[in-house]
C-alpha cells in the first residue's frame, strides 16, 4: 500500500513543483491526472505514520542487503526483454532482476544501468543474463554478474568496488572479473571472446584456470579451442577509432545512475504512469533534466523522508 502513496506523492511534487509540465506535454490523458485529486487527501499524514512505523519496525539498524540494482536506461530498436522466457512491454528505467534475459536485433541496442555505479551498453545482435545483482548497504558493495550468450557488450563502472565486490561478464568459459573499470566483452559467431580495456584492469580466467590482467588499452583474444590465455596485446589508435560500441560505452556514466535514492524516485514516479498512456517516443533526457529541476525545488526536508521511505520500502520488498 505505502509504494503505491509514495508514487502517487512523488508525482504529486513533480505535478505540483513543476505545474505538470512533462506529464501534459508529453499527452497524458486528464483522467490520469484526476487520480491525484482522488487520492490526495491525507497522504502527507499516511507518510509521517508509515516512516516512524518502519523506524520501529527496523530498530533503527539498515538490513545487510537491499534491491536488485539493474535497470533498463535506454533501449532502441528491435530489443526484447524476457522473464521466464515471456517477453515483457518495455518502459523507460525499467527495473531488471537475476535471470532477466536481453536480446537485441540487427538495429538494436540496450543499456543496463547499475544504479550507483556504472553502465553495460548492450550492442546490436546480443544475448545477455543477468545472473546475480545485489547491493549489500554494510560495505556499500556491489555484486553482479552477466552472461554473454552472443554479441558485445561495453561496462563502464565510474565508481571503484570495495574489497569483497565485483562484477563480472561471462562468455562461454571467460570470465572477466574488474572492481571499476572500462572494458567490453565480445563473442563472435565461431565462439571466439575478444575483451578490451580503456581504463583501469581486467583479470580474465579461462575454465577456472589462473587469471591474466588485461591492462588498459590493451586486448585479449581467446579461441575457442584454446587452453592456455595468449599474452594481451596492444590496441592501436585506429582499433578505437573505429570501434563504435568503444565509443560510444567509455563516456562518462549518465548522473542519474551514480544516484540509487533519486534513480528510485525516478523509477517510482514512471511506475505509476499506465504504460498505455506512456507518450509513445519518450524523451529520456528531457525527463531526467526536468526531473533534476524538481529535485532541486523540493524542500530538503522532503526529500529525506522520501528517500528514507524509499530505502525502506526496497528492503521491505526484497
Amino acid at each position: 500500500m505505502f509504494k503505491k502513496t509514495l508514487g502517487l506523492i512523488a508525482i504529486l511534487l513533480l505535478i505540483v513543483v513543476g505545474e505538470g509540465y512533462w506529464v501534459v506535454k508529453s499527452g497524458a490523458p486528464q483522467r490520469f491526472l484526476s487520480l491525484f485529486n482522488q487520492e490526495i487527501s491525507g497522504l502527507g499524514d499516511s507518510l509521517a505514520t508509515d516512516i516512524n512505523a518502519t523506524d520501529t519496525d527496523m530498530g533503527g539498524e539498515e538490513p545487510s542487503v537491499s534491491a536488485v540494482v539493474a535497470t533498463l536506461g535506454d533501449a532502441q530498436g528491435d530489443v526484447t526483454v524476457f522473464r521466464n522466457d515471456e517477453s515483457l512491454a518495455l518502459a523507460p528505467f525499467m527495473a531488471l532482476y537475476v535471470d532477466d534475459r536481453i536480446e537485441t536485433g540487427a538495429d538494436g541496442k540496450a543499456e543496463i544501468g547499475w544504479t550507483g555505479y556504472g553502465r553495460t551498453l548492450v550492442a546490436p545482435n546480443s544475448i545477455v543474463t543477468i545472473t546475480s545483482a545485489e547491493q549489500g548497504t554494510a560495505n556499500d558493495g556491489l555484486i553482479a554478474q552477466i552472461k554473454l550468450e552472443a554479441g558485445r557488450v561495453w561496462t563502464r563502472l565510474d565508481k571503484v568496488l570495495t574489497s569483497g565486490s565485483s562484477f563480472e561478464v561471462q562468455a562461454s568459459n571467460v570470465v572477466a572479473t574488474v572492481r571499476g573499470t572500462s572494458f567490453g566483452v565480445g563473442i563472435d559467431a565461431q565462439g571466439a571472446i575478444g575483451v578490451q580495456v580503456a581504463k583501469s584492469k581486467v583479470s580474465v580466467a579461462l575454465d577456472g584456470g589462473a587469471s591474466v590482467d588485461v591492462n588498459e588499452l590493451e586486448q585479449l583474444n581467446i579461441n575457442p579451442d584454446d587452453r592456455v590465455i595468449a599474452k594481451p596485446i596492444q590496441l592501436s589508435p585506429k582499433d578505437l577509432l573505429n570501434d563504435q560500441l568503444y565509443q560510444e560505452g567509455n563516456v562518462e556514466v549518465p548522473k542519474e545512475y551514480m544516484d540509487a535514492e533519486w534513480m528510485a524516485l525516478v523509477e517510482m514516479v514512471l511506475s505509476q504512469i499506465p504504460a498505455d498512456q506512456m507518450p509513445p517516443e519518450f524523451d529520456r533526457a528531457g525527463f531526467m533534466e526536468y526531473m533534476n529541476q524538481v529535485k532541486s525545488q523540493i524542500p530538503p526536508e522532503v526529500m529525506q523522508q522520501l528517500k528514507q521511505q524509499l530505502k525502506a520500502d526496497l528492503i521491505k520488498n526484497y
